[in-house]
């Protein structure tokens, strides 16, 4: 991981009062209808985690579901420098931000390999059946960083 970039990022979100946490939330649609089912939640879940603390969040969410920012009702309550973010694709720069974050909270998509890979603290948002590399546990053992929440009923429609 090149030094400068993290140094770069933790520059950036220095500015920033409260815990940052890193969010992505949705993968691509067309995965999840195909075997993929279930691993996306819309941005607005997100809504209790920010009302129940004084946390700033970091959109790590790029492509598909990208778009529910521009209509958010917690847009306020992202990083002063969000809007920058949300035009990175490098995925460098993606893990030098999750290594600023004090928490990363994902759900089953790319996001989440490389913060457990990189030790930071994550939560892994889980359907109720999910693919079959999380086992059935509460941790991860790839990932001894990142702890794994499942859905406890299945939703309509889900498979």
């Amino acid at each position: 991981m090149p030094e400068q970039k993290v140094f770069h990022w933790r520059q950036k979100l220095a500015t920033e009062k409260r815990p940052v946490i890193g969010i992505n939330w949705q993968d691509n649609p067309e995965a999840e209808k195909q075997l993929l089912h279930a691993r996306s939640l819309p941005l607005s879940a997100f809504a209790s985690v920010v009302e129940t603390t004084g946390v700033s969040l970091l959109s790590l969410q790029t492509g598909f579901g990208s778009e529910q920012l521009a209509d958010c009702s917690l847009l306020h309550r992202f990083v002063g420098c969000q809007e920058e973010i949300s035009g990175i694709w490098d995925f460098v720069d993606i893990a030098a931000m999750i290594l600023n974050c004090d928490l990363i909270i994902t759900s089953d998509t790319a996001v989440a390999h490389p913060a457990g890979s990189l030790g930071v603290t994550t939560w892994l948002v889980l359907s109720k059946l999910p693919d079959w590399r999380w086992d059935t546990k509460e941790t991860s053992f790839r990932y001894p960083s990142m702890r794994l929440f499942r859905q406890r009923e299945r939703t309509t429609g889900q498979r």
